[in-house]
């Protein structure tokens, strides 16, 4: 599926398709509609990953991804809340698959926190 493709569809059907996705596909989308709003793929991953690992927010790690990629998505473009939405769905997933899950996750920015 091509990322113009999956914009297309209705939010069930997106958000069913993003979870489905192998880790290279999300990546791809993920590349794909950060480069489409004119947004830094490097950032948007960074962001991601340090909202995930390191912030000392007492939010849920998926709250906190999508606040600090959505932040960033409408600092460095004009995209809409929608679009943000979507960017940092696919980051979330992308962190998400590419670290085996929030689980750990959790531990290893628990095990960070405590360095500190």
């Amino acid at each position: 599926m091509k990322t113009r493709e999956l914009l297309k569809l209705d939010s069930k059907t997106m958000a069913d398709a993003i979870q489905s996705m192998k880790v290279k596909e999300c990546e791809k989308h993920a590349i794909n509609y950060a480069k489409m709003l004119g947004v830094s793929h490097d950032k948007a991953i960074m962001a991601a990953v340090h909202a995930a690992f390191i912030s000392d927010q007492d939010e849920h790690v998926s709250m906190r991804v999508h606040k600090a990629v959505s932040e960033m998505a409408s600092e460095e473009s004009d995209c809409t809340e929608a679009e943000a939405i979507i960017l940092s769905g696919l980051y979330l997933m992308l962190v998400y698959k590419k670290t085996n899950g929030f689980q750990l996750m959790d531990t290893l920015s628990s095990v960070l926190k405590g360095k500190s």
